[in-house]
């Protein structure tokens, strides 16, 4: 027994659609046995990608302070000593070429 099912989408649409049925029609367009370089069958594979994309950005906080200016100052102090009870002390590394 075949069977042969076609999918309608109004691509204008998909905000509307649940996450669910938005991931089914992801899988349906990695399906779609049109070739490879058919440009109907891209521009609607790339629509529902970017649709997932835009979810998953919306619903994931933007990270913050990831970068900062003193980043670079503070790598380089953690790399040639630490502080112990409130005094800078340098790397073995560091008081070796300092004598």
């Amino acid at each position: 027994m075949k069977y042969a099912v076609t999918v309608s989408v109004d691509t204008d649409s998909l905000s509307g659609f649940t996450d669910s049925y938005i991931a089914s029609l992801w899988h349906v367009g990695q399906a779609n046995p049109a070739p490879h370089d058919d440009p109907d069958a891209g521009a609607f594979a790339e629509k529902i990608g970017r649709e997932i994309i835009a979810r998953f950005l919306r619903n994931m906080p933007a990270e913050l302070y990831a970068h900062q200016g003193h980043h670079h100052y503070f790598s380089n102090l953690i790399k040639h000593g630490k502080m112990v009870d409130g005094e800078w002390v340098p790397n073995a590394a560091e008081q070796a070429g300092a004598e």
